[in-house]
């Protein structure tokens, strides 16, 4: 399955990677049928019970490992992009701004 994503963007890559780690924990936590919650007596607090359990789950994903990995390979891109503009074919004033941006940015 990975070899068939190769072509999509590392975003698109990263989201069907964190869809496929997430759904099997959000059945887990949702384990009533889905068209009982759509019944006409149910109230908000329902709702709001299943998105509370869901809440830690999806928070540790997207703010834990998410954040990380997209903070990870953005200042190792920087690295790359520092270490070719300042090769000598590459130095000029603009390729210079363009190192300042990419420190200040890993910063």
């Amino acid at each position: 399955m990975l070899s068939q994503m190769v072509s999509f963007p590392i975003s698109l890559q990263l989201f069907f990677f964190l869809l496929l780690l997430l759904l099997p924990s959000m059945a887990a936590a949702n384990s009533t049928d889905v068209c009982a919650d759509a019944d006409a007596d149910a109230t908000p607090s329902e709702g709001s019970a299943l998105a509370a359990s869901l809440l830690p789950g999806v928070s540790f994903w997207v703010e834990g490992v998410a954040q990380s990995a997209v903070a990870a390979v953005g200042i190792a891109a920087n690295f790359v992009s520092a270490f070719v503009l300042t090769r000598p074919k590459m130095r000029n004033a603009f390729n210079l701004m363009l190192v300042a941006l990419a420190a200040f940015d890993s910063w």
